[in-house]
């Protein structure tokens, strides 16, 4: 475990005011990480498409965590940045935990049906 390093995605925000987009991640995700690997260092992954695989891989990112917001097509640079994610995590066979949203692209990328429940 001393060689860990989680990196985590994260969701798009539209700023009203600017129009600006913005990756952001809930702060319970910090709490739930120094829970999860106390001491450990995990990074956030930014939304940059297929240039994020050699970032985390520059960086030693050896787990991932596809976390919630954004449905699947709401944000096509964040569904861009996660697949590229998963072909290279899959291709270096590394851990990755989905988590809401998260699930629902694995399932998406390893071509799984998402069926939509009823309110």
């Amino acid at each position: 475990m001393a060689d860990v390093l989680v990196g985590i995605t994260m969701r798009v925000l539209r700023d009203p005011a600017s129009g600006e987009s913005r990756d952001a991640l809930a702060q319970d995700w910090a709490h739930f990480f120094n829970a999860l690997f106390p001491g450990r260092p995990w990074l956030m992954l930014p939304n940059t498409g297929e240039a994020c695989p050699a970032l985390a891989q520059d960086l030693g990112v050896n787990a991932l965590v596809l976390s919630g917001g954004d449905d699947i097509g709401m944000t096509p640079l964040r569904d861009a940045t996660e697949t590229a994610l998963l072909r290279w995590a899959a291709s270096r066979n590394l851990p990755v935990l989905g988590i809401c949203r998260g699930l629902q692209m694995l399932q998406h990328f390893f071509c799984g049906q998402l069926v939509p429940l009823a309110a």
